[in-house]
């Protein structure tokens, strides 16, 4: 089987490298990064990505809960949704992405918590 590919979304490119570096030793294949909610969407096009880690709060145009919203509805990739603040307002902007493939953790988060969340979201 070959292994799950993740499209990582974060507007901090220093956040994007850890998260892409514990993505590779948990086994994971990186099917692209995006800084960007447009650039992300472009990547997903592209790249068709298994499950996307994505920023709720990009400062860009998009934001993450745009993307992903466009995303799904394109493709209907999973989603795991990560959060510096973790307050009800970053979680409340990822609402307008149905709640079935949607996952939330909270920056920073440890390699299990990760894991957990890519596995659960797969199984929707």
């Amino acid at each position: 089987m070959s292994p799950v590919r993740v499209l990582v979304v974060e507007d901090e490119p220093i956040t994007m490298m850890d998260e892409v570096s514990i993505l590779q030793e948990l086994g994971y294949e990186l099917a692209g990064s995006a800084l960007s909610g447009e650039a992300a969407v472009d990547m997903a096009i592209a790249e068709r990505p298994d499950v996307v880690l994505m920023d709720i709060m990009l400062m860009t145009k998009m934001s993450g809960a745009e993307a992903a919203d466009e995303i799904r509805r394109r493709f209907g990739t999973p989603v795991v949704f990560v959060s510096a603040l973790g307050n009800q307002a970053d979680f409340d902007s990822g609402k307008i992405v149905p709640p079935k493939g949607v996952r939330y953790i909270v920056k920073p988060f440890d390699k299990a918590q990760l894991a957990a969340a890519i596995e659960a979201v797969l199984a929707d």
